[in-house]
């Protein structure tokens, strides 16, 4: 009702936000591009207004469309814990489009963050960053079981060791040591 309002902008991406959960994807597409135009749109609304773009391709699986969107969103955002979050979701996005090297540079983009970011999106960022790098040669592996041993001891990782326990026990099992693995599989159900 009041266009000329500062907070039009804002109203405008909730409008979105609305249609986006009513599966009305294209009237939010449509209704936030016109904000992204806006020259005059501050930082914090860019990246709003780019990371619900992004949700509204993603929920109607075109996903190399809300990889852009994502990015902008990362890059427009002062927010390090929503920077983390939006890296995160970069990585995923580049996973699920089987593209593990840039999956990869977002997930480390993530790590870099450290303890600026959510410890969630931290440690998931470690074992995605694990899981697409295939390791082969025996010091490549050494590597991966020092890694491991180290997310497995920062005292920090403790609501997080059934995940890290786990992502051990697959590591064992490719190896073809079973008595680890299952052991590791065990301490990540009792974690």
């Amino acid at each position: 009702r009041y266009p000329s309002s500062k907070s039009i902008n804002e109203a405008n991406i909730w409008r979105a936000k609305t249609y986006v959960r009513l599966e009305n994807e294209e009237v939010a597409i449509e209704l936030l591009k016109r904000i992204l135009n806006d020259t005059e749109a501050e930082d914090y609304t860019i990246a709003d207004a780019s990371i619900m773009i992004a949700q509204a391709y993603i929920q109607m699986d075109s996903l190399p469309e809300a990889l852009p969107y994502v990015q902008q969103a990362a890059e427009h955002t002062r927010d390090n814990e929503k920077k983390g979050r939006y890296r995160y979701i970069e990585g995923q996005l580049y996973n699920r489009l089987q593209k593990p090297d840039s999956a990869n540079i977002a997930f480390d983009q993530v790590i870099k963050l450290h303890r600026r970011t959510l410890r969630d999106y931290y440690i998931h960022a470690h074992l995605e960053r694990i899981n697409n790098i295939q390791y082969t040669t025996e010091e490549e592996k050494k590597e991966l079981r020092k890694l491991l041993s180290k997310l497995e001891e920062d005292r920090e990782n403790r609501p997080y060791l059934d995940h890290v326990y786990h992502n051990i026990a697959l590591f064992h099992h490719k190896e073809d040591s079973l008595e680890l693995a299952q052991s590791y599989y065990n301490k990540s159900v009792g974690a």
